[in-house]
């Protein structure tokens, strides 16, 4: 799942119970029906309550808890349904909600290190509470952990090594590639792209990149603007019909690339359950999307969405009379030399299969079927380590953008904002993991992407890149 954001707050008599340090880890992990003595201070309290919400599965506890868990102040940053859709998401993924580790800073803040069960990618839960009672929640995050948190190497051979161990042990499949000032000093390829066949990953095996296509997607909207056919900061009313006057008129092509517009995911809308599979093009989404009611005033807060780039794919298309697929392949593809990128069908050739752990370790769930029949403006697309590489070198030698525009991309759509030495994003979902990380100071560029669960190229790329850093 994406990473995400949440809240809890005490709930009263709730089943899931939080240890102190000084309490042995094996002894944590702990079953959604049994009770147990909830710890003295405010932050035990807040998280067996929370972790008691994640356990179940029932969505009306969920919203009770949304409805009753949270601060005022932060009430008016975060709504309510946003919390209730994390809270689903977590348990998703969590179950029942394993914790691993404790960290107790005081007693109205704590970090817990929490995975499901049965598997899958661990993490980190920090939690903070007002002071006062009864303590409700003024802070929160959640970000990936896991067993391969705090990893270093010494050397790319370092890596190497590593690497060829997870792969014995099935659990690392996919590309890594280091580059400096555009030149490939490490490329190796590890796993298999398709057990049951007998097809190993290779440095040609296209992956699927997650919300690595939100880049692509930006590219082509900031191309649109700088051919004079597109203003970022006119409402998209002007350029789409059917949505809403109260989104219409108010959210800007601006705000859905910088992920402000108010909306936030689909994955749980009717449509999108029913038709998964049998959406194709971009009005297949825009048809349930414009139903979709805004989160909050648009440019007020920051909500990760693919509701929003779905509708800049939307826009691309009806700005530039083309296909969105058309016009990304013309104007980022092509001038970049990618040849094995795009938002192939999922029977192209040469295509690595994502395989998620949820169940158990390696290769024994394979989701051939389970991310759609195309990629979309929001994610899902494919492409390999090396025209990824090639896509950042055109971008930093002005052959997709002017360099006005190509510092607007770096600078995330701010012309305020001056862009920062470094630039790092990834893409994620079960089966796949990408991570593309850039340090234009010293050059260095770090490629990973993984056909397993995140969180495992978003470990194993930052760990690489600080190798690079300390030896520079």
């Amino acid at each position: 799942m994406p990473y995400l954001f949440v809240l809890l707050v005490t709930l009263g008599s709730l089943s899931f119970t939080v240890y102190t340090d000084d309490q042995s880890l094996a002894a944590l992990r702990d079953d959604c029906d049994r009770m147990r003595q909830l710890p003295p201070d405010a932050i035990g309290a807040q998280a067996n309550a929370f972790f008691a919400t994640v356990c179940s599965p029932d969505p009306e506890t969920h919203r009770a808890f949304a409805a009753t868990a949270i601060s005022s102040d932060l009430k008016t940053r975060v709504s309510e349904d946003q919390i209730v859709r994390m809270l689903r998401m977590l348990h998703n993924d969590l179950g029942d909600a394993e914790i691993m580790d404790v960290e107790l800073r005081s007693p109205y803040e704590g970090s817990f290190v929490v995975r499901n069960p049965a598997g899958g990618p661990a993490f980190q839960v920090t939690l903070m509470v007002d002071e006062a009672p009864p303590h409700p929640i003024r802070g929160f995050q959640v970000e990936a952990a896991g067993e391969n948190e705090g990893i270093q190497f010494s050397s790319l051979d370092e890596v190497n090594a590593y690497l060829e161990q997870a792969e014995t042990d099935e659990a690392f499949s996919g590309v890594v590639l280091v580059a400096r000032h555009g030149e490939v000093i490490f490329s190796e390829a590890y796993g298999w792209a398709n057990k049951a066949e007998g097809q190993r990953n290779t440095l040609d095996t296209r992956f699927n990149i997650g919300s690595l296509n939100k880049l692509i997607t930006g590219v082509a909207t900031l191309k649109l603007a700088e051919m004079g056919k597109l203003d970022l900061d006119a409402p998209i009313g002007t350029y789409l019909d059917g949505f809403p006057d109260e989104v219409a008129d108010r959210v800007t092509t601006r705000h859905l690339l910088q992920h402000r517009s108010g909306w936030g995911h689909y994955w749980d809308h009717p449509v999108y359950l029913a038709q998964r599979t049998e959406l194709r093009e971009i009005n297949d989404y825009l048809a349930f999307l414009r139903d979709i009611p805004l989160d909050f005033e648009p440019g007020t807060q920051w909500q990760y969405s693919n509701v929003g780039y779905e509708v800049l794919g939307g826009i691309v298309e009806s700005v530039s009379g083309e296909s969105y697929y058309d016009f990304v392949r013309e104007h980022v593809y092509t001038p970049a030399g990618m040849e094995n990128t795009d938002s192939y069908w999922r029977d192209a050739p040469n295509l690595a299969v994502p395989y998620t752990q949820r169940s158990e370790p390696g290769y024994a769930e394979p989701l051939p079927d389970g991310l759609g029949p195309r990629g979309t403006p929001a994610g899902g697309g494919y492409a390999t380590a090396e025209d990824l590489l090639r896509f950042e070198r055109a971008l930093l030698d002005h052959r997709l953008l002017s360099p006005a525009m190509t510092r607007l991309f770096l600078a995330d759509y701010d012309p305020e904002r001056q862009p920062d030495a470094a630039f790092g994003r990834a893409g994620g979902a079960p089966g796949l993991n990408s991570t593309w990380e850039s340090d234009f100071e010293s050059g260095y560029t770090v490629l990973v992407l993984a056909n397993f669960d995140p969180p495992i190229a978003e470990e194993i790329g930052p760990a690489i890149m600080g190798t690079l850093a300390e030896d520079n």
